[in-house]
Order: structure tokens, then sequence, then C-alpha cells
């Protein structure tokens, strides 16, 4: 059975990267020469030093994604908890979770949010996928087979969004024919960034759609 992807805990540095990009490739020469080697994921944040080099780590050309790891992390910074009375993030935890996310967009890879911890309470995930997906992320991790419909759902546009962006697009394409980059759309003045933002979600719902009819 072939495999897509290799996650890879607790990098701390570049040098990490390449040892085992170097290593994959001795074991597998044939499939390395023809680009076919798994790609990596990267837990890079579950020592406080490797925050820093996200994105020298996220930029190399083996790298498909980056996620970061909240448990470790609270352990390397000798943190008594993660969360505050409402259940959101500490701000040191907030910091990182952040530049994980911009350090994935920078090296145009795929941005993965952290695991979230308490199975049971899946209105507590739903919320807190809602917003990794609305800040950017393209995924979450999942550490319950209970956990993976509601990160799903979380994740993927809905039918009100998708018909949305389509006519966004629509009215963009009229309103460029007569000259016009900015215009007002349902009662809100609309330009370039919100045409990128709806294209960007068309473009996820069609890959979730492939996807899911590759698997059927």
């Amino acid at each position: 059975q072939s495999v897509d992807g290799v996650v890879l805990p607790k990098v701390q540095a570049l040098a990490c990267v390449e040892e085992v990009w170097a290593f994959m490739q001795a074991q597998a020469p044939s499939k390395a020469a023809a680009g076919a080697l798994p790609r990596l994921v990267l837990i890079g944040t579950e020592e406080a030093g490797a925050v820093f080099n996200l994105p020298h780590m996220s930029s190399h050309p083996s790298v498909d994604g980056l996620t970061w790891g909240a448990e470790d992390l609270s352990v390397s910074l000798g943190s008594r908890r993660k969360r505050d009375g409402q259940g959101d993030y500490l701000e040191v935890f907030g910091f990182v979770r952040a530049y994980c996310l911009l350090a994935a967009k920078a090296a145009g890879v795929q941005a993965i949010d952290s695991v979230y911890t308490d199975v049971r309470d899946l209105a507590g995930l739903c919320r807190e996928s809602e917003t990794a997906a609305d800040m950017g992320f393209t995924g979450k991790l999942t550490i319950h087979p209970d956990q993976i419909d509601v990160v799903n759902a979380a994740f993927t546009p809905s039918a009100e969004e998708i018909e949305k962006a389509t006519a966004l697009l629509a009215a963009f394409e009229e309103n460029r024919q007569q000259g016009r980059q900015a215009f007002r759309f349902e009662g809100a003045m609309v330009d370039v960034p919100h045409l990128k933002r709806a294209k960007n979600l068309l473009e996820i719902a069609e890959q979730i759609a492939q996807a899911g009819s590759e698997d059927q």
C-alpha cells in the first residue's frame, strides 16, 4: 500500500528535515528519482526553540504541511495549563498557533491546526475547528474517530458559502466588463481581495468534492 505522507514529530530545525529526507531518498532511490516519495508533514512546535525555526523548516521542498503540538509545547514551557476559563488558548499558545499558520502560508504548504484533546466535547471541537478554518488553516489533527466528521464539516464550505462565492465571481465578471474592480455586492463594497477569497473557497470545495469521488 502506498504512503502519501509522513508525519514527522518533534522537529527542531531544518537539519532534522534534511536528515530525514536524505534517509528516505537513500531507502527508495527509484521513488526518489521519480519524485514519488511520501511528502512530510512537520510538527515543529513541540519545543520552545523550534518555534523560531518554522519558516526555514516549512520551506524545505520535501514538506507539504505544517502543524503544531500544544501538549508537548506546554511541557517545554513549564505551563500549568494551556487554556483559560473560557476554553480559549492562553496567549503564548495562541501566538504559536498563529505563527504556525503564518509560516505555512508563507511557504505555500498546508496549515494544519493542533488536536483538540477533550474527545467528549464535540461542541468545543466544532467551535475551535470553525475558528481555525476562518483563520486560514486547511485542516485539523484528530485523536478520536468521533472527531473526524466534526472537523470535516468545519473545513468544508457550506452550500450557502459556495452559492455566494459563485454569485460574487459572476458579479466581478459583470463589473469587470464595465471597467470596475470595486463595487457594491449584497450591501457591502467588494474588491480584489474578496474575489481572491471567493476563488479560494471554490477551489477548496472542488478539491473536497474530487477527494470524495475518488474515495467512492
